[in-house]
């Protein structure tokens, strides 16, 4: 059990709180359908979104090394984050079941 003091050292609250967030499953989802994609594609994509925010959770992946950059400018899931993939699935399917219920 994580106790209040082992929070900072919990390695499943960090990186949740690196991964999960809403725009940051996005560009995952996006990069899953399409394979590779530019700044400018994930602009177009993820309508309702601020340039700002989307860029900040691309950013946020690629320092995390869970999308990386190719020399043409086009960002792409690194195996890292494909063996991401398996438990997003699972966590959305979980979230879909207890919204229906």
């Amino acid at each position: 059990m994580v106790t209040a003091s082992d929070l900072s050292k919990c390695p499943i609250r960090n990186v949740l709180s690196r991964i999960c967030r809403p725009d940051t499953l996005w560009v995952l989802h996006l990069l899953e359908a399409h394979g590779e994609a530019t700044l400018h594609d994930f602009g177009k994509w993820m309508e309702g979104v601020s340039y700002e925010d989307m860029e900040n959770a691309v950013r946020s992946l690629a320092e995390d090394r869970i999308i990386g950059l190719d020399t043409r400018g086009k960002y792409s899931l690194t195996d890292t984050g494909r063996s991401f993939l398996p438990p997003m699935r699972a966590l959305e399917k979980w979230c879909e079941k207890q919204i229906e219920e």
